[in-house]
C-alpha cells in the first residue's frame, strides 16, 4: 500500500493564491475544491473559473479593514503577531536550550516506527482501549499496563536475539508501549503542569481511539502508480501517530547527552556492541519499576530503542545477541512427548491451557527462522 494513495481519505483541500488578481486562473483564496479520485486538473480549473471575479475587477483582500499587526503577545518575539502568525520566543531567549536536539534522533527509527504503527494500528488501538478503560476505575493502571507489556515484549525480543522478523516486531512494539507509558506516567516533566499532562494524555488516547483519519487497510498496490512513482513509492506510514510527549522527552535526553559527551553522535557514526545497550536498557526498566525519579528512566529507555534500531540497521555486524528461541524450539521439537509437554510453548514451564502461554508460537513451528529479504523498512524487514 502506498502512502501517496492512502491519503485519498481526505476529500477536500483549500488552494489559495495571492491577494492580487492573478492571470493563472487558479482557484481563488478560500475556495474549497473536492479532490476525488480521478478528478482531472481541467475540472479543478473549471471549478476555480466559476469562482473568479469578472476580469477587470479587484478582489477585496480578506484582511481589509483590519490591522495586520497585533502586539502584546508575551509568548512571541517582541510580542508581535502578523496576520495572527508569530514566532514563539525560545525558552531561554536567544538560545535553543530546552527545545531538545532532534538530529540525534535516528531517521531510520522514525521511519521504521511510523511504518510499524501503520502495520499494527489495530493491535495498538486495542491495547490503548484496554488500558484507558481500566485506568478509569484504577488510576495509574494504564501506565503499569504499558510498562509491563513493554518489558515483557522486550525480553521476548532479546530471546530471539533481534535476528528474526517476529523478534524485531516484539522489539518495536515494546518501544511503542514504552513511548505510550511516557504519555500517561506521573513523571515530573517540568515543562508541563499536571493539568497539561492530563490534556496530553487525553490527546494521546484520542489519536488512537478516535482518529481523524485511518489509512485504507488491505488496499492492493497499484502497479502503474508504483512504476510512475519509482523510488518515491514508500510504504504507508503514520509519523503523525508517534507519541508526542515521548518524542519531546527523547529530544531533551539528546540535549543532555550533548552536554555529557564531546561527540554525542559518535554512536550513530561508529555503532556500539548491541548486548551492552541491552544491559543499560534493563537497568532503566528496573529504574522505572522502582519509581526512581532522579532521572527520566523512560527517556533513557526510549533512547535505547531508538539507538539500537539505528545501529542494527546501519551496523548489523554489531549485533552480538544469540537467538536462544530458535535453539530452544529446535531442541524441544527433537525431545520426546513428555519433555515437550513439560516445557510447553515457551521457556522453563508451560502455560495454563486456555489461560496463559509463555510464547506466541509452538515449538514445532520452525517457520520464520531467517530474516526475510530486504524490503521497505530498515530494521524490521518485510515478510
Amino acid at each position: 500500500m502506498l502512502a501517496t494513495r492512502s491519503v485519498s481519505g481526505c476529500n477536500t483541500s483549500t488552494v489559495t493564491d495571492d491577494p492580487e488578481p492573478s492571470s493563472s486562473r487558479l482557484p481563488s483564496k478560500g475556495t474549497s475544491v473536492p479532490l476525488t479520485p480521478g478528478k482531472s486538473y481541467r475540472s479543478l480549473q473549471a471549478a476555480a473559473d466559476a469562482t473568479d471575479p469578472p476580469r477587470g475587477t479587484m478582489k477585496t483582500p480578506s484582511h481589509f479593514g483590519k490591522n495586520p499587526i497585533a502586539t502584546g503577545h508575551d509568548q512571541y518575539i517582541k510580542g508581535i503577531k502578523i496576520y495572527d502568525i508569530g514566532i514563539k520566543e525560545d525558552p531561554v531567549p536567544g538560545e535553543k536550550r530546552g527545545k531538545g536536539i532532534q538530529h540525534l534522533t535516528s531517521s531510520y527509527w522514525i521511519y521504521d516506527m511510523s511504518v510499524f504503527i501503520q502495520r499494527n494500528f489495530r493491535a495498538m488501538q486495542i491495547m490503548a482501549r484496554y488500558a484507558i478503560e481500566r485506568a478509569e476505575k484504577h488510576p495509574g493502571y494504564d501506565f503499569r499496563y504499558f510498562l509491563n507489556c513493554s518489558n515483557a515484549l522486550f525480553l521476548k525480543a532479546e530471546a530471539e536475539g533481534l535476528r528474526t522478523a517476529c523478534g524485531r516486531d516484539y522489539f518495536l512494539m515494546a518501544c511503542w508501549l514504552a513511548m505510550s507509558a511516557a504519555e500517561v506516567d506521573g513523571f515530573p516533566y517540568g515543562k508541563y503542569s499536571k493539568e497539561e499532562r492530563e490534556v496530553h494524555r487525553q490527546h494521546f488516547y484520542k489519536k488512537y481511539l478516535s482518529p481523524n483519519l485511518v489509512w485504507v487497510e488491505d488496499e492492493e498496490d497499484d502497479v502503474a502508480i508504483e512504476k510512475a512513482l519509482g523510488k518515491y513509492a514508500i510504504e504507508s506510514c503514520r509519523i503523525d501517530l508517534l507519541p508526542t510527549v515521548a518524542l519531546e522527552r527523547l529530544g531533551i535526553h539528546n540535549e543532555l547527552c550533548a552536554l555529557k559527551w564531546t561527540e554525542p553522535d559518535k554512536w550513530m557514526k561508529e555503532g556500539f556492541v548491541v548486548s551492552a545497550r541491552f544491559d543499560s536498557m534493563k537497568r532503566h526498566y528496573e529504574g522505572v519499576h522502582a519509581e526512581d525519579r532522579t532521572e527520566d528512566h523512560l527517556a533513557h529507555l526510549i533512547w535505547g530503542f531508538m539507538a539500537l534500531t539505528h545501529v542494527i540497521a546501519v551496523f548489523p555486524q554489531m549485533n552480538d545477541l544469540t537467538d536462544f528461541e530458535t535453539i530452544r524450539r529446535r531442541n524441544v521439537a527433537a525431545c520426546n512427548e513428555d519433555i515437550a509437554n513439560l516445557v510447553g510453548d515457551g521457556g522453563f514451564r508451560p502455560g495454563v491451557p486456555g489461560k496463559t502461554r509463555q510464547s506466541g508460537r509452538h515449538p514445532n513451528d520452525l517457520s520464520n527462522l531467517p530474516l526475510p529479504p530486504s524490503g521497505n523498512s530498515f530494521f524490521r524487514l518485510d515478510d
